[in-house]
């Protein structure tokens, strides 16, 4: 049920900036009212798209992830366009970027063709791991300047135990319990065990699928699937077209990462072999060393190396090149 895993740490941040994504959108009115703290009877919901169309300036390839439109009654239903932006751990820059993509946004999405209508942007930022903290003042004494202050989640702020709470008075929509392995006792097994027993209250098949596909994914960051995964064993769930998706994609990138380990391993060995032919013994510092290559590229060049280098000192050499 999980999606593909990724090595390289932007990938692995986008795992979980793509589930969050999805998780905004299963209810998406209700979730973002809560994510606004916004009064049900004054807040008029919109609609939400993919802000990562929009292109952050000088071909920087960096986008935002969200962009919700709402209003409020007590403000003349002035059309608001909420920018949302996920992260697995705080980024020092944001502030910044916030700036710009509200801006990008907003040039670029209007509520309607008459000439000076605009959204009032709102700058959203989710932390799902670690703590924040992007507001900034850059006034100048006089008052005039820019001052950034975003709705700003710290999800490891938040205690699985109010979440559950506000979850049973229907104050939280249930999307949000996927968030419960990042929160504060979120590791807790009591915790584990009365989420499960919500789950299993849910009427929808198809929701129960997606929350437990979502909460396995969010178990990850603070590598608490082991403690996760009895709770979503055994509960009937129908799995939706986005977990097969994933579920596949998994399953591909598997494959993938499977061949390519197993011609690290055989080149990795191959050099060793090489190596022992030519010269005998091989300090144990080189072994380790290949033994810790994980490049097929560099391994590929290292065994040629083997094979052509005049001696054990040269090759060492090689490997320990940066």
């Amino acid at each position: 049920m999980l999606p593909p895993p990724i090595d390289d740490d932007s990938g692995f941040s986008r795992d979980f900036d793509e589930a969050t994504r999805y998780q905004l959108t299963l209810t998406e009115d209700d979730f973002m009212r809560w994510l606004l703290h916004c009064d049900a009877v004054d807040f008029e919901p919109g609609n939400s798209s993919d802000a990562r169309r929009q292109s952050f300036p000088e071909n920087i390839s960096r986008t935002n992830d969200l962009a919700y439109t709402f209003s409020l009654k007590s403000q003349n239903s002035v059309p608001r366009l909420a920018v949302i932006e996920i992260q697995l751990t705080p980024e020092f820059r944001m502030p910044g970027r916030m700036l710009v993509y509200c801006g990008l946004v907003s040039a670029n999405a209007k509520p309607s063709s008459n000439r000076g209508d605009e959204f009032w942007p709102v700058p959203v930022i989710i932390n799902l791991t670690k703590n924040g903290e992007a507001n900034r003042d850059w006034r100048m004494p006089n008052g005039f300047g820019i001052l950034i202050q975003p709705y700003e989640w710290n999800i490891a702020d938040l205690v699985a135990d109010d979440i559950l709470a506000g979850f049973d008075r229907g104050e939280i929509p249930w999307p949000v319990l996927a968030w419960l392995p990042l929160m504060q006792n979120g590791g807790n097994a009591r915790i584990v065990q009365e989420w499960r027993q919500r789950v299993i209250a849910m009427p929808s098949a198809k929701q129960r699928g997606e929350l437990i596909s979502l909460v396995m994914i969010f178990a990850g960051p603070l590598r608490r699937q082991r403690i996760w995964e009895p709770a979503v064993e055994g509960i009937n769930v129908i799995e939706s077209e986005q977990v097969q998706t994933w579920k596949r994609q998994g399953e591909a990138k598997g494959r993938v990462e499977g061949r390519v380990e197993g011609e690290l391993k055989a080149t990795r060995n191959n050099i060793v072999m090489v190596l022992q032919k030519r010269f005998g013994t091989i300090p144990e510092s080189d072994r380790l060393s290949i033994e810790a290559i994980t490049n097929l590229d560099r391994c590929s060049q290292l065994l040629i190396e083997a094979a052509v280098c005049p001696s054990i000192e040269a090759f060492t050499e090689s490997l320990n090149a940066p």
